[in-house]
Protein backbone atom coordinates (compact mmCIF):
# COMPACT_ATOMS: atom_id res chain seq x y z
CA UNK A 1 0.00 0.00 0.00
CA UNK A 2 2.50 2.32 0.95
CA UNK A 3 4.51 2.14 -2.51
CA UNK A 4 1.25 3.35 -4.30
CA UNK A 5 0.69 6.61 -1.93
CA UNK A 6 4.69 7.43 -2.63
CA UNK A 7 3.54 7.12 -6.12
CA UNK A 8 0.57 8.98 -6.04
CA UNK A 9 2.36 11.60 -3.77
CA UNK A 10 4.96 12.44 -6.16
CA UNK A 11 2.51 12.24 -9.04
CA UNK A 12 0.54 14.86 -7.18
CA UNK A 13 3.71 17.40 -6.21
CA UNK A 14 4.55 17.23 -10.00
CA UNK A 15 1.20 17.80 -11.49
CA UNK A 16 0.97 21.15 -8.69
CA UNK A 17 4.83 22.03 -10.05
CA UNK A 18 3.58 22.22 -13.65
CA UNK A 19 0.29 24.20 -12.83
CA UNK A 20 2.60 26.39 -10.91
CA UNK A 21 5.51 27.17 -13.51
CA UNK A 22 2.12 27.59 -16.19
CA UNK A 23 0.82 30.01 -13.93
CA UNK A 24 4.03 31.88 -13.61
CA UNK A 25 4.14 31.61 -17.49
CA UNK A 26 1.19 32.95 -17.35
CA UNK A 27 2.05 36.15 -14.99
CA UNK A 28 5.40 36.58 -16.79
CA UNK A 29 3.19 36.93 -20.08
CA UNK A 30 0.72 39.67 -18.67
CA UNK A 31 3.57 41.33 -16.95
CA UNK A 32 5.00 41.72 -20.51
CA UNK A 33 2.22 42.85 -22.17
CA UNK A 34 1.05 45.14 -19.38
CA UNK A 35 4.53 46.58 -19.83
CA UNK A 36 4.20 46.83 -23.64
CA UNK A 37 1.04 48.92 -23.48
CA UNK A 38 2.63 51.60 -21.01
CA UNK A 39 5.35 51.63 -23.37
CA UNK A 40 3.57 52.24 -26.12
CA UNK A 41 1.49 54.99 -24.04
CA UNK A 42 4.34 56.53 -23.28
CA UNK A 43 5.69 56.62 -26.84
CA UNK A 44 2.98 58.49 -27.88
CA UNK A 45 2.31 61.07 -24.97
CA UNK A 46 6.09 61.93 -26.26
CA UNK A 47 5.18 62.06 -30.19
CA UNK A 48 2.13 64.86 -29.24
CA UNK A 49 4.34 66.55 -26.62
CA UNK A 50 7.24 66.84 -29.78
CA UNK A 51 4.38 67.89 -32.33
CA UNK A 52 3.08 70.45 -29.86
CA UNK A 53 6.68 71.96 -29.58
CA UNK A 54 7.10 72.04 -33.62
CA UNK A 55 3.46 73.66 -33.98
CA UNK A 56 4.27 75.77 -31.29
CA UNK A 57 7.92 76.52 -32.72
CA UNK A 58 6.19 76.98 -36.37
CA UNK A 59 3.60 79.68 -34.75
CA UNK A 60 6.16 81.78 -32.70
CA UNK A 61 7.83 82.53 -36.02
CA UNK A 62 4.64 83.40 -38.01
CA UNK A 63 3.81 87.77 -38.42
CA UNK A 64 0.79 87.88 -36.86
CA UNK A 65 -2.96 88.97 -38.93
CA UNK A 66 -3.77 92.61 -38.80
CA UNK A 67 -6.87 93.47 -37.23
CA UNK A 68 -8.51 93.73 -41.06
CA UNK A 69 -6.88 90.65 -42.06
CA UNK A 70 -8.28 88.24 -38.97
CA UNK A 71 -11.79 90.28 -39.67
CA UNK A 72 -11.79 89.36 -43.02
CA UNK A 73 -11.34 85.79 -42.20
CA UNK A 74 -15.41 85.87 -40.39
CA UNK A 75 -18.23 84.74 -43.33
CA UNK A 76 -20.61 87.27 -44.59
CA UNK A 77 -22.91 84.76 -43.96
CA UNK A 78 -22.75 81.40 -41.62
CA UNK A 79 -25.44 78.56 -41.40
CA UNK A 80 -28.17 80.88 -43.39
CA UNK A 81 -27.59 83.70 -40.94
CA UNK A 82 -26.35 87.34 -41.52
CA UNK A 83 -23.07 88.48 -39.84
CA UNK A 84 -23.90 90.53 -37.02
CA UNK A 85 -21.69 92.87 -34.15
CA UNK A 86 -18.51 91.63 -35.99
CA UNK A 87 -15.19 93.08 -33.87
CA UNK A 88 -11.77 92.20 -33.32
CA UNK A 89 -10.15 92.21 -29.74
CA UNK A 90 -6.93 91.63 -28.14
CA UNK A 91 -6.32 89.22 -25.61
CA UNK A 92 -2.90 89.07 -23.87
CA UNK A 93 -1.89 91.18 -27.41
CA UNK A 94 -2.98 88.27 -29.52
CA UNK A 95 -5.71 89.02 -32.01
CA UNK A 96 -9.36 87.51 -31.95
CA UNK A 97 -12.27 88.13 -34.72
CA UNK A 98 -15.96 87.72 -33.55
CA UNK A 99 -19.13 87.71 -35.48
CA UNK A 100 -22.66 86.67 -34.24
CA UNK A 101 -24.83 84.43 -36.71
CA UNK A 102 -28.88 84.73 -36.06
CA UNK A 103 -29.85 81.54 -37.28
CA UNK A 104 -33.73 81.31 -36.26
CA UNK A 105 -35.46 83.21 -33.50
CA UNK A 106 -34.50 80.74 -31.44
CA UNK A 107 -31.21 79.85 -32.21
CA UNK A 108 -27.77 81.89 -33.26
CA UNK A 109 -24.36 80.37 -33.33
CA UNK A 110 -20.92 82.95 -32.14
CA UNK A 111 -17.91 82.64 -33.89
CA UNK A 112 -14.62 83.27 -32.85
CA UNK A 113 -11.34 82.94 -34.68
CA UNK A 114 -7.87 83.52 -32.89
CA UNK A 115 -4.58 84.28 -34.63
CA UNK A 116 -1.97 82.17 -32.96
CA UNK A 117 0.97 83.57 -33.97
CA UNK A 118 3.92 85.20 -32.82
CA UNK A 119 4.67 84.99 -28.99
CA UNK A 120 1.74 86.16 -28.13
CA UNK A 121 -1.07 83.87 -29.88
CA UNK A 122 1.28 80.89 -29.01
CA UNK A 123 0.56 81.65 -25.42
CA UNK A 124 -3.05 81.45 -26.56
CA UNK A 125 -2.50 78.50 -28.50
CA UNK A 126 -1.03 77.44 -25.08
CA UNK A 127 -3.75 78.48 -22.21
CA UNK A 128 -6.86 78.04 -24.28
CA UNK A 129 -6.05 74.88 -26.16
CA UNK A 130 -3.27 72.57 -24.94
CA UNK A 131 -3.90 72.84 -21.52
CA UNK A 132 -7.85 71.93 -22.17
CA UNK A 133 -7.82 69.68 -25.61
CA UNK A 134 -7.67 66.24 -23.81
CA UNK A 135 -10.66 67.44 -21.35
CA UNK A 136 -13.56 64.66 -20.56
CA UNK A 137 -15.59 65.58 -18.04
CA UNK A 138 -19.74 64.70 -17.39
CA UNK A 139 -22.25 65.59 -14.76
CA UNK A 140 -26.35 65.61 -14.91
CA UNK A 141 -26.21 69.47 -16.83
CA UNK A 142 -23.34 69.72 -18.78
CA UNK A 143 -20.64 67.49 -20.59
CA UNK A 144 -17.01 68.30 -21.69
CA UNK A 145 -15.32 65.64 -24.37
CA UNK A 146 -12.61 64.90 -26.98
CA UNK A 147 -13.66 65.11 -30.49
CA UNK A 148 -11.89 65.76 -34.37
CA UNK A 149 -12.96 68.58 -35.95
CA UNK A 150 -11.71 68.80 -39.89
CA UNK A 151 -8.92 66.31 -39.02
CA UNK A 152 -7.78 67.95 -35.71
CA UNK A 153 -8.18 67.46 -32.40
CA UNK A 154 -10.87 69.85 -30.17
CA UNK A 155 -13.19 70.03 -27.53
CA UNK A 156 -16.99 69.99 -27.06
CA UNK A 157 -19.03 71.35 -24.48
CA UNK A 158 -22.46 70.97 -24.42
CA UNK A 159 -25.16 71.81 -21.78
CA UNK A 160 -27.53 69.49 -21.37
CA UNK A 161 -30.99 71.21 -20.29
CA UNK A 162 -30.61 74.06 -22.75
CA UNK A 163 -29.20 72.49 -25.90
CA UNK A 164 -26.06 75.28 -25.93
CA UNK A 165 -22.57 73.91 -27.12
CA UNK A 166 -19.33 75.10 -28.26
CA UNK A 167 -16.45 73.32 -30.47
CA UNK A 168 -12.96 74.05 -30.42
CA UNK A 169 -10.55 73.19 -32.85
CA UNK A 170 -7.41 74.03 -34.02
CA UNK A 171 -6.90 74.99 -37.62
CA UNK A 172 -3.66 75.60 -39.57
CA UNK A 173 -2.71 78.84 -37.20
CA UNK A 174 -5.99 80.03 -35.93
CA UNK A 175 -8.18 78.66 -32.73
CA UNK A 176 -11.51 78.45 -33.72
CA UNK A 177 -14.40 78.54 -31.30
CA UNK A 178 -18.28 77.78 -32.53
CA UNK A 179 -20.93 78.97 -29.57
CA UNK A 180 -24.30 77.78 -30.19
CA UNK A 181 -27.29 79.01 -28.37
CA UNK A 182 -30.16 76.01 -28.72
CA UNK A 183 -28.25 74.11 -31.89
CA UNK A 184 -27.16 71.19 -30.38
CA UNK A 185 -23.49 69.60 -31.26
CA UNK A 186 -24.47 68.28 -35.05
CA UNK A 187 -25.15 71.54 -36.27
CA UNK A 188 -22.01 73.04 -34.90
CA UNK A 189 -20.04 69.89 -36.43
CA UNK A 190 -21.62 70.09 -39.89
CA UNK A 191 -20.96 74.06 -39.61
CA UNK A 192 -17.45 73.10 -39.12
CA UNK A 193 -16.71 71.14 -41.67
CA UNK A 194 -18.01 74.35 -43.90
CA UNK A 195 -15.92 77.10 -42.68
CA UNK A 196 -12.75 77.73 -44.68
CA UNK A 197 -9.59 79.08 -43.20
CA UNK A 198 -7.11 80.27 -45.46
Amino acid sequence: MKPYLAILLSIAIGLASCDTSNSSGKSDKISADSLAKETAAAEKIKAAEEASEKTKDGLAKLLPFTEAELKALLPGTFLGGSQADAEVSSSSGALSATAKYEISDSSAVTLTIFDCAGPEGVGIYNMQYLSMVNAEEENDEEYTKAVTINGSKGMEHCDKTSNDCALTWFSKRFLVTLEGENTGATMLKQAALGLKLK
